[in-house]
């Protein structure tokens, strides 16, 4: 189709004179001043540098600045003051690349004056070189400096908006300056505009060729309107500028010359009307396309002809070759790998009817087991390599729902590139391996219309909010968005069309999950996907610039492209802003005054900001009401979250080190009417002294009102002016776990002074109190998941024990599995080993979904739920997604009408008035079926409605839609982890009596975990075998240690002396120097129980008294446990020595065992060591595990008292903690039979005699938390 204007054909056929009048204004010449040249500058050095310097023009100016690092420490490295580029890095780098215009004549020079080291160099390149084309290079202290033109600088555009969004039939017009290269032989040029459709051929506009005259360093202007087609879409204008075309046409097909200047851009076509219709919720909605038949010949024959797997090894690590496979019904299986990180892996070929819709991926897992299933997508990109598309995923089905015949189906959304993608099935499992039973593929029907947009007002203040957290550093990738390639350099990136298809299918999911909305980082790796002054022009989401950089166009934002297709949908966005990051003015400001914006000026942290420095707080506030400003209008704008970590300036970042800068002691002194004694001398140690030791309280009450005064002032902006504004909610994000990791300060409340409705410190929470209006009250789902895939740490889980589960905080913890799947070929592979493929993948349950949200319910109705885990992975759960739905269908309560909530053991039941009626909703939070008697008095005659369908009624009379006033009973049988609800015609609807009947089976699941956990040996020990050759009696050919790094002067050899080993014949051995004597392990999967210990021998001979040395337990990131042994420790003999931590991350990253020895003189030897993975059976730490070992005997009496009682939730929950998980998994059945608690026994261990002893009643339990001296 070719679009064109009447008005172009008249005038192009009857009017010449006219035309060329047109064509002659158009073309008018540039003014007399010499437009600026875009240039690009870069810097490159093989060892990282601090540059610093300046670049200016001579004579003119610089202007219009754009870094191009996409590291987020070099926020704020670059900036223009009084027309100078000023450059200054804070952080080393190894390269530096930057664009901007050049305002001057082109007789002027480009000035650098660089500061590389001591001295500063200055240099200058010739504008009217840098104008031909001509690359610059100068070499300035191993620094290599080149200037050029920018891409695109010859073909610049005049646009006349700030976007590039356009609705279907509107006008395009846009000009363009030409500034060709020059000729040998002056001739007239001709510019064309095309605009075609992304990826097709056939044009849909053409403009007439426009000819001119080209003219030396005067660029000439040309305009261009063109009317955009209805079809919605992307759509890309080719611009071309080339010599006329002469005989060669006419007589050669392609004979055409070549563009002199070229130049392509993208716009969208965007029709808010009428949104795309999102993918079903109803799953029987799906059509299957592909059943996955494994029996049917060879898989390897029936791969994707794109791949070259069959010559790159692509089997990986399978246990037998594809033709050798079980039959159908049987499936097959993936062993477990073979060692940490390396999943062994099955490719399933897929061949898809289109490559334009959603598939629903379907595995059929045994029933009850606990393995590790791994899905993603393997596909060539744009650049024709094999790569992850979308986000890889790793299901561990241990609560799923069972379907028939002892099987369960996990559902997985996912959206492949092409039409023939290769599903990778991995078991990235060491421990068990994976049974595959089926696979099968859905797609939603094609879609024969498209749906009407929806109303969004007033719903974020009417409506509750479900909002999936999709926080996440790189949203683009985790959908498998199309990404383009500039032919060129080979490189791809995403384009307009990257950002719309993500902002699309983001939409898609929303709707799919059945929720209202989504949570999105804005700032992910310390980057806006907005246009922001504030946060930087970091392009880590915008990579066009580096290939496009004449800088001319608007930027391609990806927010205000979420906004727009939330909008259409009826959806809402609330964007969450993390100002933990890099932000350029406090990076310039901490140049020239650190202790004004950093904690750590001279630190370990440069780069954590200062949260009681006005510099800081002022950022805070202008990040906010800089995005507020631009996107509050928005009717899709449903809040603003602020991400809150352990870093954030927006809370004590750094516990007892925050605040003891001269400036802020000064402030503080003031505010209490004093000033530092004369005599003292200041330093941050002496500040810190007498703080903690004079004015320890005022001192943490002003810290709190610091903050409490920013909290307000971010609460004003989001509330806006009351009469021009629309008030947005404020959500604070806490990380719980990460934060109560971070040292802070408690919350202090002096007599008379109450601060407890300030944002909590302490990082347990905020309390969302009237005293702060705008926060909006905020329920984080964790949910619950196979205990050695946790990632909080075991002293963190003890924080978060005692957290109220109606708590305003979200608990947002996520862990993620890493792992490696070796032998994926390549098109560009070389040789038969293929490439490696390295997969982080978030490890979820999926009936986990259900889960959380009946248990978040239960505990009371939030205005804004915000569910992180399955769902927002693309895991598909019709129970959970009918409550998302049930939840944001329930009306917001006022003071007037709160809802009335009635619980018997795992059933809630909540009543909620309505506007013109009540809502009745009854919620299982068990594992368990429960059959609920709900006894309803209805105060008049109304009519009653099941919210869903399925939802019996039990009235007086059966079926009947109307209840007579007086008493009914509605008997409903709920399904585990569901909901069922009603809706009542009239207000004056009460609970008056709640009956369960729980099914038999569930106290007999409860005895039998009972059971099994009393009948667990907790004294029985475990090596951890993965620390290697512990022993220190494998060497190899040279009398080296096998599995051990000699570091730093340290001998390892067999020993010469028949007495001198422990055991054995090898010792290692560290000899005192000068410097720090060490020797340190191989690196080793860190144990998945999150504790490690290990016994060695040790002895020395000849140290000094101040002779140390140190067992360091170091992960691969830096974080360190040390024990230190002084000299007068090590004797001539050898002694045991024992060394256990029990705060190791929990996803198995890699660490080590360091030892070091720093003395004078003399020797250590070490021997015999052995690794462990449970510090609870060590004797050596009995006393420190004492508190621990109480805490699970009061758990498993409190449980065994609740089973007897009836409260079977109770137990559950109970058992479902920490310890008694970590026990049942983690320490082996005792050899004599389980035994109750309830029955008199008389333990072993003395902690267990002691604790029973103190169990026989509740009273006596509670008596043991008394001081002795008031028993």
């Amino acid at each position: 189709m070719r679009l064109a204007t009447a008005t172009t054909r008249f005038c192009a056929q009857q009017l010449p004179i006219g035309l060329l009048l047109i064509a002659f204004a158009c073309s008018a010449s540039a003014e007399s001043a010499t437009p600026p040249l875009r240039l690009r500058m870069s810097f490159a050095s093989a060892e990282p540098q601090l540059w610093s310097g300046a670049i200016s023009t001579s004579p003119g100016q610089i202007a219009n600045e754009q870094p191009l690092s996409t590291d987020p420490l070099h926020v704020g490295s670059l900036w223009i003051e009084k027309g100078v580029l000023q450059m200054a890095y804070r952080h080393p780098a190894r390269r530096g690349v930057v664009d901007f215009d050049a305002a001057a004549p082109r007789d002027g020079v480009v000035r650098l004056s660089l500061n590389t080291g001591p001295t500063v160099r200055e240099t200058e390149f010739s504008l009217a070189e840098l104008a031909r084309g001509k690359p610059l290079q100068r070499q300035i202290d191993g620094t290599s400096v080149t200037i050029q033109r920018a891409p695109s600088d010859r073909l610049r555009i005049e646009w006349p908006s700030a976007t590039r969004f356009f609705a279907p039939l509107e006008t395009c017009e846009y000009r363009v300056s030409v500034d060709p290269p020059s000729q040998t032989k002056p001739t007239p040029l001709e510019l064309t505009a095309v605009l075609r459709r992304l990826d097709e051929e056939e044009p849909v506009w053409r403009s007439d060729p426009i000819r001119f005259e080209p003219r030396i360093n005067q660029p000439t202007t040309h305009a261009i309107k063109a009317v955009l087609p209805r079809e919605e879409g992307i759509y890309e204008f080719h611009l071309q500028v080339q010599k006329p075309a002469g005989f060669s046409r006419r007589f050669f097909p392609h004979g055409d010359p070549p563009p002199l200047v070229e130049r392509r851009f993208q716009v969208l076509v965007f029709d808010r009307d009428h949104p795309p219709t999102a993918p079903p919720s109803d799953l029987t909605a799906w059509r299957v396309v592909q059943d996955v038949d494994f029996a049917e010949g060879r898989l390897r024959d029936r791969l994707p002809d794109w791949a070259a797997w069959r010559r790159s090894g692509w089997t990986g690590q399978e246990a037998a070759p594809t033709d050798a496979l079980p039959p159908a019904e049987a499936g097959f299986e993936l062993p477990a790998a073979t060692e940490p990180g390396v999943a062994t892996w099955r490719g399933v070929p897929l061949a898809l009817p289109t490559n334009n819709l959603p598939c629903l991926v379907e595995v059929t897992l045994p029933a009850g087991s606990e393995q590790l299933v791994g899905l993603c997508f393997v596909e060539p990109d744009s650049g024709g390599t094999n790569t992850l598309s979308g986000r890889p995923v790793v299901a561990a089905p241990t609560s799923w729902t069972t379907g028939e015949a002892g099987v369960c189906i996990a559902r997985w959304l996912s959206w492949p590139r092409t039409r023939e993608p290769l599903l990778v099935v991995s078991n990235p499992s060491v421990e068990q391996g994976a049974r595959i039973l089926a696979i099968r593929v859905r797609q939603p029907p094609e879609p024969d219309k498209r749906s009407t947009a929806q109303d969004l007002a007033n719903s974020n203040d009417k409506h509750r909010q479900v909002l999936l957290d999709l926080r996440s550093n790189d949203l683009l990738a985790d959908f498998g968005v199309p990404l383009a390639r500039d032919e060129p350099s080979g490189v791809t990136y995403a384009d307009l069309r990257s950002a719309w298809t993500a902002a699309r299918r983001i939409a898609d999911l929303v709707e799919f999950q059945g929720a209202t909305g989504a949570v999105v980082a804005i700032n992910p790796r310390g980057a806006p996907i907005y246009t922001s002054d504030v946060l930087g022009l970091t392009p880590t989401h915008d990579r066009e610039v580096w290939f496009d950089g004449a800088a001319d166009l608007p930027r391609q934002p990806f927010l205000p492209l979420l906004l727009g297709e939330f909008e259409r949908r009826g959806l809402l966005l609330t964007p969450a802003l993390n100002l933990a990051g890099p932000l350029p003015r406090l990076e310039r400001m901490a140049l020239h005054d650190p202790e004004s914006v950093l904690v750590q000026p001279t630190g370990t942290d440069p780069t954590l900001y200062h949260p009681l420095s006005p510099i800081v707080a002022d950022e805070a506030a202008a990040a906010l009401q800089e995005l507020l400003d631009r996107h509050r209008d928005s009717a899709a704008l449903g809040g603003v979250a602020l991400t809150l970590d352990e870093r954030s300036p927006l809370l004590l970042n750094d516990g007892d080190r925050t605040g003891i800068d001269r400036a802020c002691v000064d402030r503080f002194l003031a505010s209490i009417g004093a000033r530092w004694p004369a005599n003292e001398p200041r330093s941050r140690e002496s500040h810190a002294a007498i703080l903690r030791e004079k004015e320890g309280q005022r001192w943490n009450l002003w810290q709190h009102q610091q903050l409490a005064t920013l909290h307000a002032r971010l609460d004003a902006i989001a509330a806006g002016q009351a009469d021009t504004d629309r008030s947005v909610p404020l959500i604070r994000l806490v990380d719980r776990v990460a934060l109560a990791a971070a040292s802070v300060s408690p919350l202090v409340e002096p007599t008379g002074e109450s601060v407890s409705s300030l944002p909590s410190l302490t990082g347990l929470g905020l309390d969302a109190s009237a005293a702060i209006p705008n926060i909006a009250r905020l329920i984080g789902i964790a949910p619950p998941r196979p205990l050695r895939l946790l990632a909080e740490t075991i002293a963190l889980r003890q924080f978060s024990d005692g957290l109220a589960s109606n708590s305003s905080a979200a608990s947002l913890v996520s862990p993620t599995l890493s792992y490696r799947i070796a032998g994926v070929g390549s098109s560009n592979a070389v040789g038969a080993a293929g490439v490696e493929l390295t997969v982080s993948a978030p490890v979820e349950t999926a009936g986990s979904n259900a889960v959380g949200l009946s248990s978040t319910l239960a505990g009371g109705l939030p205005r804004i739920l915000i569910e992180a885990g399955p769902a927002a992975n693309g895991w598909a759960d019709e129970a959970a997604t009918r409550t998302r739905r049930l939840v944001a269908s329930m009306p917001l309560s006022t003071a007037d009408s709160p809802p009335a909530t009635v619980v018997e053991d795992s059933v809630a039941v909540i009543v909620c008035p309505e506007p013109a009626g009540a809502m009745v909703v009854a919620i299982n939070r068990g594992p368990w079926p429960q059959r609920a008697r709900l006894s309803i008095n209805a105060a008049t005659r109304c009519r009653v409605s099941p919210w869903s369908a399925g939802s019996a009624i039990a009235a007086d009379r059966a079926g009947d839609e109307w209840c007579r006033p007086g008493g009914h009973v509605l008997d409903i049988q709920l399904d585990p982890h569901s909901s069922a609800a009603w809706s009542f015609s009239s207000k004056n609807v009460s609970l008056t009596g709640l009956r369960l009947e729980t099914a038999p089976e569930a106290a007999a699941a409860l005895r039998q975990t009972l059971d099994q956990l009393n009948n667990r040996d907790r004294s029985a020990r475990r090596p951890y075998p993965r620390l290697a050759n512990a022993s220190f009696e494998t060497l190899d050919a040279n009398g080296n240690l096998i599995g051990w790094a000699n570091e730093s002067g340290s001998l390892v050899w067999p020993s010469t002396r028949p007495s001198a080993a422990y055991d054995g014949s090898s010792v290692l051995r560290l000899t005192a120097n000068s410097n720090d004597s060490s020797a340190a392990s191989d690196w080793y999967p860190a144990p998945a129980t999150g504790q490690f210990a290990l016994v060695l021998q040790a002895r020395g001979e000849g140290l000094e008294e101040s002779a140390t040395m140190r067992i360091d337990f170091q992960l691969r990131d830096g974080a360190t446990t040390t024990r230190t042994l002084q000299g007068t420790d090590l004797y001539d003999q050898w002694r045991e020595v024992v060394f256990a931590v029990d705060d190791l991350p929990l996803d198995e990253r890699p660490m080590r065992v360091r030892f070091s020895l720093l003395a004078e003189q003399g020797m250590v030897e070490i021997d015999s060591l052995e690794a462990e993975d449970l510090m609870l059976p060590l004797d050596y730490y009995a006393e420190e595990t004492r508190g621990q070992k109480f805490a699970l005997v009061r758990m498993t009496h409190a449980a065994e008292a609740a089973l007897a009682e009836g409260r079977l939730d109770d137990c559950r929950r109970l058992l479902d903690g920490y310890w008694p998980r970590f026990v049942l998994q983690n320490f082996p059945a005792s050899a004599k039979p389980a035994e109750s608690l309830a029955a008199p026994k008389t333990p072993a261990d003395p902690v267990e005699k002691e604790a029973a002893e103190a169990a026989p009643s509740v009273a006596e339990r509670v008596r043991e938390y008394l001081p002795r001296w008031w028993r």
